[in-house]
């Protein structure tokens, strides 16, 4: 301070310090270094030592300069700041981080602008070193130290507000200053280091205890007060803060996240510090437009978005090099493979893209996307959480797999159908991405080609083992499911013993995560997961009991009330989503869906011959039991399918996609072995090259196969549909009347039937009985037998009625069978239409509400679900790398002082 020039008399005032502060104040007055010294009270802000002192000055000072006692101005910081203000009525300087010795200064801030949710928001990257590029300009505001203000526009604005006695209201002076009509600039020329030690918590100060949640909450009032409606505001502020509380809790930072709770519970709690300063804005406003200085909408947004974009980057790439090295710096010759290798993976991830686009060409257009093992979706939100809330009979809760649906509908704007759209789309690249979180951890750097190939035969496995063409749920989760269990369980395998108790837990909470949904698809896999779990546990003759247990009881809690309920129906732990829809596709000659026998053949030879390969490279005993592993999942794929399980008065058959891509997983895991240089044999005839590239070889014939059925038929059976019904039929079971529809299919054996309604078929009709009172089932199938027989007596009309059935539709029947049925008394006319034939019972049918066979609601098995998912997502998460200071000194004991 003795440095400054001009010297300026400075007025040094104590708010009520603890510690050696006041004796420092009066040795620099006695040096002549502070010209005069006041004592102020714990409980004062910043402003209220201001003000105090702004009262007694003489009329010929006409600029106050405003300092903390954490900053260390330039020698010539004043000069430039008097010099910048000319014509302006506030001047920020340029805050540098605290200095450093042997290192450049680094910018911490150029006055500040604060973002709709409170956060302040920096016009410039903090930590860029200080090369003088900045340029003076228009700010909302900045912080109080350092800031140079004139007389004049102190008191027209009245100061800084005492609603906010600490942070933000350097900024909130700054905004009025604008909407009075004042200019407010940025002087880079004039530098301060300062320290932030009010934000880092280096200061104690009686006003924040807890600075985090102090600067929150003043971050939250500042908006609330300068927007139109303050208490609507505050809710939209308090809910964006319960969301960032979520947030802290993923990272494993329960405090900051009990300050966020604790902010909007203050800034609701006083809403008349709100309201006076909302009056105060309102008293200095003159209507100048100010949205040039704020954040745009979409700024944060964009930020969020490329945070992720660098995330999913650090996936695919996780090991990717400097920019430029020194030899590169140093030499004439251009090294054209870097360039390639960065290139690879978007130019190969954009093919991938297009590839979805021209395979899902025929899911676009008018109509409702359906298939072999896809049930229609329900037209809204409500009626995606109706299915998954409503409880089949003799269960405690559905299918978790439900409730996935109809979050994901949030995705596609919340409608369930467009999210069917691009999960139909989407499902082989989201399961090569998937799989690139593996294939990095199982091959070193420089080995992208690599990678990519093995991502790309894991991807392309979903058509070729039926997946995508039936359009099954299951599959496409277990392809995105299984590979990130997989990373998980390696580095559950690869833990650091040193590692905190809490860290070693995020592997097997991944791990726990993932096999959750993986279990949401077929729950019989659970038993292999586990078995896998119990593998990585042990490390070196030692168990690692907590990491067992998270693994073990997590998906059990997760899915307990719907497992429970399974106890009863044993045979859906073997199938997969909506299993009495999905058996119509699943064939025991051919569990692998749509997929030709010779063209499935051909694909599981390559690629067990691939695995094979990679087992002569690297023959070690663990590899071998993974290659078992693999062989007993195929075997299964191949078997169960064969047995015949009886499932809610209908015959199932077991899934097998869940197992073959299992098995596919754990045999594309063996290959890396034989794609690493650095484990082959190096000899005369170097058969360990050979063997590369024979694998290789093999792999990229088998993406090439599976490939071209993805590109040219894998899509074929799902498809867009309208209903067969006539549109009368469907208007009346729009209606009010909400009538259902008898279905009989009388050319197969048995004859099958079903019921349709403006509610059925849907996501989840398939899970449990359509009919759930046994005594309506029996009279609906005594019906539908009837029908089919051609038996029908005069009891079919009241039979239909009294079941709240509007139409009979029977398809598969002779010339015979149909004037049988239209013989029958209670029938309207015969409408033929592409092979079927519908008939209207007569009379105004309606469905009352005592003929409804839904289920009951219930929702807390919903929320033990996603509270557990919770759970284990927090522990999965990284934790929050706590905010450090600026390095200093350590503190003394007993500090405390308010700036």
């Amino acid at each position: 301070m003795a440095r400054l020039d001009p010297r300026p008399a400075i007025i040094a005032v104590d708010n009520g310090s603890t510690d050696a502060s006041a004796s420092l104040l009066a040795k620099a007055l006695d040096e002549g270094l502070v010209s005069e010294c006041r004592q102020g009270r714990a409980q004062d802000g910043f402003g209220d030592a201001v003000r105090a002192v702004e009262s007694g000055l003489d009329e010929s000072v006409t600029w106050l300069w405003l300092l903390h006692d954490d900053v260390e101005p330039r020698p010539d910081a004043l000069a430039e700041l008097l010099r910048q203000g000319e014509g302006c009525d506030i001047v920020v300087p340029k805050l540098l981080e605290p200095r450093r010795r042997n290192h450049a200064n680094r910018i911490g801030e150029l006055g500040q602008t604060i973002a709709g949710s409170g956060a302040r928001v920096l016009d410039v990257e903090t930590g860029d070193v200080d090369q003088h590029q900045l340029a003076s300009g228009e700010v909302l505001g900045g912080s109080t130290a350092g800031l140079l203000v004139s007389r004049d526009a102190w008191r027209e604005l009245g100061g800084t507000s005492p609603e906010l006695p600490l942070f933000r209201d350097g900024l909130d002076l700054g905004w009025r200053a604008h909407e009075a009509g004042l200019r407010v600039v940025t002087c880079p020329a004039a530098g301060i280091h300062h320290r932030w030690a009010g934000r880092t918590g280096q200061r104690e100060a009686a006003l924040a205890p807890r600075p985090d949640r102090t600067d929150r909450l003043l971050g939250m009032r500042t908006v609330a007060a300068h927007s139109q409606h303050p208490t609507l505001t505050s809710l939209r502020l308090a809910l964006t803060a319960v969301v960032f509380a979520l947030g802290h809790l993923l990272g494993k930072a329960p405090g900051r996240s009990l300050d966020e709770l604790a902010a909007a519970w203050e800034l609701l709690t006083t809403r008349s510090l709100t309201a006076a300063l909302h009056r105060r804005v309102a008293y200095t406003t003159s209507r100048a437009d100010t949205t040039h200085l704020r954040p745009p909408r979409g700024r944060m947004l964009r930020l969020r978005a490329d945070q992720f974009a660098s995330w999913v980057s650090d996936r695919v790439l996780p090991e990717r090099e400097a920019d430029t090295s020194i030899d590169e710096l140093t030499t004439d010759r251009v090294d054209g493979r870097r360039a390639r290798r960065s290139l690879l993976v978007p130019v190969a991830m954009t093919l991938v893209l297009l590839a979805a686009l021209v395979a899902g060409r025929r899911l676009f257009g008018f109509g409702t996307l359906t298939g072999p093992a896809l049930a229609p979706a329900p037209a809204t939100l409500s009626g995606a959480l109706d299915a998954w809330l409503r409880t089949p009979d003799g269960q405690l809760a559905n299918a978790p797999w439900l409730g996935l649906g109809a979050l994901g509908s949030l995705v596609g704007l919340g409608r369930p159908g467009w999210f069917v759209l691009l999960a139909q789309l989407l499902a082989v690249p989201v399961a090569m991405l998937a799989g690139t979180a593996l294939w990095h951890r199982l091959l070193p750097p420089r080995t992208t080609a690599a990678r990519l190939l093995l991502s790309l035969v894991w991807g392309l496995s979903l058509p070729l083992l039926g997946v995508t063409g039936s359009g099954s749920p299951g599959g496409a989760l277990l392809g995105v499911a299984l590979p990130l269990a997989a990373a998980a369980w390696l580095d559950w395998v690869r833990r650091d013993e040193d590692d905190a108790a809490v860290e070693k837990l995020r592997a097997p909470a991944r791990y726990a995560l993932w096999s959750t949904l993986a279990a949401v698809a077929l729950p019989a896999l659970l038993l292999p997961l586990w078995g896998f779990a119990l593998a990585g546990a042990m490390r070196r003759g030692s168990l690692h009991v907590p990491g067992l247990a998270v693994a073990v009881f997590g998906p059990l809690l997760a899915l307990a009330p719907w497992l429970v309920g399974l106890v009863r129906t044993p045979s859906r732990l073997l199938t997969g989503p909506d299993p009495l829809l999905a058996a119509r596709a699943v064939h025991a000659s051919t569990p692998w869906g749509n997929t030709p026998w010779w063209l499935f053949s051909v694909g599981a030879a390559l690629l067990w011959l691939a695995a094979c390969w990679a087992l002569v490279v690297d023959p070690r005993t663990r590899r071998l039991a993974l290659a078992g592993a693999a062989l007993t999942a195929w075997v299964l794929g191949l078997v169960l399918p064969r047995l015949a399980l009886p499932l809610h008065g209908g015959t199932v058959r077991a899934d097998a996609s869940g197992w073959l891509l299992l098995a596919t997983l754990v045999l594309l895991a063996l290959c890396p072995a034989a794609l690493t240089p650095s484990a082959l044999n190096p000899s005369a005839l170097n058969p360990g090259r050979l063997l590369r590239r024979a694998t290789g070889i093999l792999l990229a014939l088998l993406a090439a196969g599976q490939l071209g059925w993805w590109l040219g038929a894998a899509g074929a059976p799902v498809h867009r549909t309208r209903t067969e019904l006539p549109a009368s039929v469907v208007a009346v079971e729009q209606s009010n009347r909400a009538t259902r529809t008898l279905l009989v299919d009388a050319g197969s054996i048995p004859a099958r039937w079903s019921l349709h309604a403006r509610d059925l078929p849907r996501w989840g009709s398939a899970e449990g009985d359509q009919v759930p009172d046994p005594a309506l089932r029996q009279q609906a199938q005594a019906l539908a037998a009837a029908m089919a027989s051609g038996t029908a007596g005069e009891d079919l009309a009241d039979g239909a009625r009294a079941l709240g059935i509007g139409h009979l539709w029977l398809r598969g029947g002779d010339d015979g069978l149909v004037s049988a049925v239209s013989d029958t008394p209670g029938l309207g006319p015969a409408e033929a239409r592409e092979g079927a034939t519908t008939w209207t019972v007569t009379g105004l049918v309606t469905r009352t509400p005592d003929r409804e066979w839904a289920g009951p609601r219930r929702g807390w098995p919903a929320g033990l679900g996603i509270l557990a998912l919770l759970v284990l997502a927090v522990l999965a998460a990284p934790t929050t790398a706590a905010a450090e200071g600026p390095r200093r000194a350590a503190a003394q004991p007993g500090r405390r002082s308010n700036r």
